[in-house]
């Protein structure tokens, strides 16, 4: 029962920082954030629940660029992909910890997000908004990882209890 409420919390966080418009990449901090502090309390089949939910919320709040609403099964993907990586390398070295799921993450989305884009034939300018957003994904997920796992190092006591 708590796994299930904290899952369905958190998409209530991460639907609320769609809605409320702070910038984009405040939010892309806070939404890693979620999907670490969620994988550290619950498991990878709670957080792949969310990580599918986020790009959809993020399409009908309007959160997510007209640009990459193609993108929007990719980025989905590449929270997958983060956290996946993220459990892979959860005893390595913080820096590893880090970067490599944040690296993972953001090719999984910048590939095809390049790739549709350029089929699509955006002009230049919308092409370069899109690789923008794309590039801010390794900084959003790196810095999620390390507040998460600094803000669970914090709750754990607390959360001992509820967690098997």
């Amino acid at each position: 029962m708590f796994k299930t409420s904290i899952t369905a919390i958190f998409l209530a966080i991460t639907l609320a920082l769609q809605v409320i418009g702070l910038p984009k990449p405040v939010t892309g901090v806070i939404v890693n954030m979620i999907y670490i502090l969620l994988y550290r309390s619950c498991d990878l089949r709670h957080v792949f629940m969310l990580a599918v939910l986020t790009p959809l919320l993020a399409f009908f709040t309007g959160h997510l660029p007209p640009p990459l609403i193609p993108v929007a099964p990719f980025i989905a993907l590449g929270n997958i992909a983060m956290t996946l990586c993220y459990h892979i390398m959860k005893d390595k070295r913080k820096a590893v910890r880090v970067a490599f799921p944040a690296a993972v993450k953001a090719l999984a989305i910048a590939v095809p997000g390049v790739f549709i884009s350029e089929k699509m034939g955006l002009d230049n300018a919308a092409l370069l908004a899109v690789h923008v957003v794309i590039s801010i994904q390794f900084f959003t997920a790196s810095l999620g990882i390390l507040l998460g796992e600094y803000l669970f190092s914090r709750l754990s006591p607390a959360l001992k209890k509820y967690i098997l």
